[in-house]
This record gives C-alpha cells, sequence and structure tokens, in this order.
C-alpha cells in the first residue's frame, strides 16, 4: 500500500535497511540457470539466503541488489536497495516485489505487514524448489555455495 506523503517525509528507510526480495511467481520468465544467471549478471539482483536459528541450511532466493554491491551472493543487511532514487522507488507500485506492496506506511514510521506471508523466511521456502538452480547459476560466476 502505497503512501507517498508519509514515504517522502522518512525517505525510504525500509528502502535503505534491505531490497526487496522476489517470489517465484513474481518471475517474468521461466525460472531456469540461464535465466537466473541472466538476472544476477544484469547487476540489479543477488541471491541472498534464509536460515533458521538451529538450521544448517541455507535456503537460496533472489531479491534486488544493494546499492554499492558487486556481490552476486550477498547476504548483507541495512544497506540501501539499487532501487531508490530521490524521489522514492524507480518502479512504478504495481511492478514492485509483493515484498514492497504489501508494506503499509505509518504516521509513527513503524511501518508493517498485516501477515507474515512476504516475510524472507516465506520467500525462502517458496524458492526451496529452485536451489538447484539457484547454485548452478552462482556457480557460474565461481561461487560456490
Amino acid at each position: 500500500m502505497e503512501n507517498k506523503e508519509i514515504c517522502d517525509i522518512c525517505k525510504g528507510a525500509c528502502c535503505k535497511a534491505s531490497a526487496g526480495h522476489l517470489f517465484p511467481d513474481e518471475m517474468k520468465t521461466e525460472i531456469t540457470i540461464d535465466e537466473i544467471y541472466r538476472l544476477l549478471n544484469s547487476g540489479f539482483y543477488s541471491v541472498d539466503w534464509w536460515q533458521g536459528k538451529n538450521d544448517i541450511t541455507r535456503l537460496f532466493y533472489i531479491r534486488y541488489a544493494h546499492e554499492d554491491s558487486n556481490q552476486v551472493l550477498d547476504n548483507s543487511r541495512y544497506r540501501t536497495c539499487i532501487l531508490l532514487t530521490d524521489e522514492g522507488c524507480s518502479l512504478p507500485h504495481d511492478e514492485r516485489p509483493r515484498v514492497c506492496r504489501e508494506l503499509i506506511p505509518a504516521e509513527d514510521f513503524k511501518c508493517f505487514f498485516v501477515t507474515d506471508s512476504v516475510s524472507k523466511k516465506e520467500c525462502s521456502i517458496a524458492w526451496e524448489p529452485y536451489q538447484d538452480i539457484i547454485k548452478s547459476a552462482l556457480l557460474r560466476f565461481g561461487v560456490l555455495v
């Protein structure tokens, strides 16, 4: 839910905390090694991961890149989304990742989500069937996971 008045005041604090992650059903093309490689090679996307506290397994997912990061595998936090400009997000509202569209701006700047359905955990679980594809695309960059 977009509220430009609130977002203009805070200057995109949420966008400065982390880039928006993509669920597999938000991909505009078939999810293949070549396509994930192409996305990562564009510089606009990174692979990130979620890992539970007692879990040794990392689940990888695709998100937009952070500014000033040239890493295709990037688990950094509190970095600015590559899409943030001085005027706000460079994407129209309906083209942003679900996590960005479903953020509810609040006047006290404690923005929130109505449900946990867009969390990084839920996103990484959605990407679970594609782990081999993501790992193979990363391998093309010489990144071993």
